[in-house]
């Protein structure tokens, strides 16, 4: 399932924490329905930004839909444009979604810096499968006012089943920005100097976490389910050095419960 957050990334896996499985059961009875639409609730529990100390909960709604080629997920909503043939599916196509904004007053450590607008993203990406390993890439680019910038998010994950009702997911993934992207999360102008405690710093583009990931699900009934996740991950690069960050690892987690309806 995906959890949808406003204040996050809804390109997910790494920029904050999104729930997002797609069971093969669901995928069964898209082929063979039509589609299907998963909707609950859950709790998100990490930083109020990467690099601060402080985390918070907070509770969002969880949302998933598929029909045909048409999706909402981790992504945002999206369109698969082609599809391989043969065991190992490829699948690549288009989605537009919300990427992660920032407040000055979050945390008293981003006082001088001003707010970062949530930003409006255009994701380009591919997904396939070999056996229980899986992958997916995403070429990423803000078109609104947020973070200004493009980045590129992968992973690779193992998943696995443990009885008919209880699976597990474990993903490594990694975010690498360009020069914009990483400068507005990371970096401080000569205008932010001004107005805050902080000297000016201009990261270069580069990698700027690796995070890895533990998701599980538990299948209450055949539409009902709870699933919950625990993260670990490191800040990479310049984005070590920011001069507001004051912890280069941070945990995540989340825990949901939602409905599957197919049609």
């Amino acid at each position: 399932m995906t959890i949808l957050n406003t204040s996050t990334s809804l390109v997910a896996l790494t920029s904050a924490v999104l729930l997002a499985t797609g069971t093969a059961a669901l995928a069964q009875g898209q082929e063979e329905d039509g589609g299907f639409l998963v909707l609950g609730l859950g709790a998100t529990w990490e930083p109020i930004f990467r690099g601060s100390d402080k985390s918070q909960v907070e509770p969002v709604p969880v949302i998933e839909a598929r029909y045909g080629r048409l999706f909402i997920g981790e992504l945002g909503i999206g369109a698969d444009l082609f599809v391989t043939d043969g065991p190992s599916e490829l699948t690549f196509g288009v989605a537009l979604g919300l990427g992660e904004g920032r407040k000055e007053e979050d945390d008293p450590r981003l006082a001088g810096l001003g707010d970062l607008d949530v930003a409006v993203e255009l994701a380009l990406f591919t997904e396939g499968e070999w056996g229980p390993v899986e992958f997916d890439a995403a070429v990423v680019t803000d078109i609104g006012s947020g973070h200004g910038g493009t980045f590129l998010e992968f992973g690779v994950g193992f998943e696995n089943t443990l009885s008919d009702r209880l699976s597990y997911e474990v993903e490594l993934s990694s975010v690498y920005g360009n020069r914009a992207y990483v400068n507005a999360y990371y970096g401080v102008t000569a205008a932010q100097a001004a107005g805050s405690s902080y000297d000016a710093f201009a990261p270069r583009a580069g990698f700027t976490e690796a995070t890895l990931d533990l998701s599980m699900r538990y299948a209450i009934t055949d539409s009902w389910f709870v699933e919950a996740s625990v993260g670990v991950g490191t800040l990479l690069g310049d984005a070590r050095n920011a001069p507001f960050a004051s912890k280069d690892t941070f945990t995540t987690s989340s825990i949901g419960i939602g409905r599957a309806f197919r049609f």
